[in-house]
């Protein structure tokens, strides 16, 4: 439960790191 919402926090954050940027 734990590990997975981690994951989505990462992933959200890698995205808004990426569309920064971009």
């Amino acid at each position: 439960m734990s590990k997975r919402k981690t994951i989505n926090k990462t992933l959200k954050y890698q995205m808004h790191y990426l569309k920064k940027a971009s």
